[in-house]
Order: C-alpha cells, then sequence, then structure tokens
C-alpha cells in the first residue's frame, strides 16, 4: 500500500479536531522546509521513526502562600506535550535534514489544541515540543487522545506512519500544585532571608589550622555580595552569594553558598551554614570545594565568623 493510500485509510477512522481551535505553539522549533527539487534524484522515504511521549504539563493557577501572598509563574497558561522521536536506518546521520509531521488519530484533546501542520525540525536533543493555551487554573479537565508523526527528508520525500502514543492526562494537579506552592514558599523564604542577612557586621573570624587564627573583622553583606575587610589591614576578601536556604524551622540552621571572587581560591564555591538570631550572626564556612560543615564550629577545615550587626543597608 502507497503512503499516501496508508494516511487514508488511518485517518479516515479519526475523530477530526475541529479547525476553530487555536494552533499549538511549538516551542524551539523551526519549520522544516524541504527542496523538492531534489526529488530528481532521491525519491526513497525516510524510515518510520520511532515515538515516545516524554510528559505531558498542564496549565497552572496562582499559588497561594501562608504570607498572604499570591504568585503565579511565567506563561502559566500554557500546557506542552514532549515528544521524542528516534530516526532510525540512514537517518542517523543525517538529524538536521529530517523533520516530522504530527498527525492526530483519534480521541478528545484539549479544546484550544490543534496539531500544527507542515513539517518541523527537532531540538538538539531529537525532541519536540508542543504548547497551548490551557488557562491559568490548576482545576483541568482530563484528555486522551492517540496520535503519531511522519518524518519528511530534505527532499520531501515523506516516511511511513511511527508507532501511535497515546497522549493523556486526567487533570489532576495536586500533587504539582503541593510541589510548587512548596518551591514558591522556599523561594519567598530564601528571598527574606537575603534581606534579613544584608547589613554590616563587625566580629572574629576563626579560621582552622595553618591561618592566621582569630582576626577582628568587618563583613559588609548586600544581598549577592559580602566583603570581609580585617583590622590588621592583611587582605580584603569578596565573595558572591549564590544561593541561600532558608528553613522554616529554627532549630535547623540555614544554608549559605558563596563563590571565591579574589584570592587563591579564586571561582570555587564555599558551601557555609549560619544563624541568624536578631543582630548577632553565625556564619561557618567549609573549605573551598569541600563539604558544607554540620554544625557552627571551628576545625581544622571550616572558617567561622562571630558577628554582631552594626548597622543595616
Amino acid at each position: 500500500m502507497s503512503l499516501r493510500l496508508l494516511l487514508s485509510a488511518i485517518l479516515a477512522a479519526t475523530v477530526v479536531v475541529g479547525s476553530e481551535r487555536a494552533d499549538a505553539r511549538l516551542a524551539g522549533l523551526n519549520p522544516f522546509v524541504p527542496d523538492t527539487t531534489l526529488q530528481r534524484t532521491d525519491k526513497t522515504p525516510p524510515a518510520a521513526p520511532v515515538l515516545r511521549l516524554g510528559g505531558v504539563d498542564r496549565g497552572r493557577g496562582s499559588i497561594h502562600l501562608s504570607n498572604g501572598y499570591s504568585t503565579i509563574t511565567g506563561e502559566a497558561e500554557y500546557g506542552s506535550i514532549d515528544l521524542a522521536v528516534s530516526p532510525i536506518g540512514r537517518d542517523l546521520s543525517v538529524v538536521d535534514d529530517i523533520g516530522y509531521c504530527f498527525h492526530f488519530m483519534d480521541g478528545n484533546a484539549p479544546d484550544s489544541l490543534t496539531l500544527p501542520a507542515g513539517a518541523w525540525s527537532a531540538t538538539h536533543r531529537l525532541h519536540l515540543y508542543i504548547q497551548w493555551n490551557d488557562g491559568e487554573t490548576w482545576d483541568q479537565d482530563g484528555f486522551r487522545f492517540r496520535m503519531f508523526v511522519t518524518a519528511m527528508d530534505r527532499a520531501g520525500n515523506e516516511s511511513r506512519p511511527s508507532n501511535v502514543v497515546v497522549v493523556e492526562h486526567n487533570g489532576n494537579q495536586e500533587k504539582e500544585y503541593t510541589e510548587a506552592k512548596h518551591r514558591a514558599e522556599q523561594s519567598a523564604r530564601n528571598d527574606i532571608a537575603l534581606d534579613l542577612l544584608s547589613g554590616t557586621y563587625t566580629g572574629t573570624d576563626s579560621a582552622g589550622a595553618g591561618s592566621a587564627g582569630t582576626r577582628n573583622v568587618r563583613v559588609v553583606i548586600d544581598r549577592y555580595r559580602v566583603r570581609f575587610h580585617y583590622s590588621d589591614g592583611s587582605e580584603t576578601a569578596y565573595m558572591e552569594v549564590v544561593d541561600v536556604v532558608a528553613h522554616d524551622d529554627p532549630e535547623k540552621l540555614n544554608y549559605i553558598d558563596v563563590n571565591v571572587a579574589a584570592g587563591d581560591y579564586v571561582g570555587q564555591r564555599r558551601l557555609g551554614v549560619y544563624r541568624l538570631d536578631g543582630g548577632r550572626l553565625q556564619l561557618c564556612l567549609g573549605p573551598p570545594g569541600g563539604e558544607r560543615p554540620k554544625r557552627l564550629e571551628r576545625t581544622s577545615r571550616t572558617t567561622l565568623l562571630t558577628l554582631v550587626r552594626a548597622t543595616t543597608p
């Protein structure tokens, strides 16, 4: 049976998605444009690709935080379908010269989703991402439909159909909402922690064995920048804060990660823990490139700073 007859037979049994639906978006994909003049010398279609469903994400609504605020991520209204394609045979060495055409088979797709027409190039990881406007809500309707793809080579020859995949989602996003709320709450705590840390502190720097020992120091923290000014004028250290994780349990130590921005260990990361109690800050940093300290204590490999806030920024 020819390709055209085979596709006609399959599509004749399908439930066609209504034409009034808006076209889906193809995230990061480009149209695949064949050169039909190549058909003078190339009339061999590519092998049928293997299709796999990578995952389905739905549109999301607002996240209500415990502090009374609400948040929503960018482009939260978009759902997405991740399709992984695997060319076979001669096409393994000419991935960039293969496009893929989407074919709806049967079932119930989301109301605002129509599979895009034409051929499209896959990403460098051979994934095809389809997005559609799913609505800014966590309360989604479920859907289930079947689809397949065909491969098209640069000459415009189209392959036989791939295997059929089932694309489905039951609409239940309770788990996703819980995880998103946890991330948003954590992000809010971390942001507040950065504000609370900011200020000028004075105190002592107790480094490990083999160093200068305990020295008086003035520390200036301005959110993502930390400067250490030592009273003996021996050095001025500079670090960049790359991450802060603030725990909601006051008994747990907060985490802080910094990159050394000057000196012998420039570019290396130091993992640390800290506790801020009113205007008193205890900060313990592990060695460059080493493990995070488990406690606020000076050891042969850690640096302990005991500081008192002088001013806020």
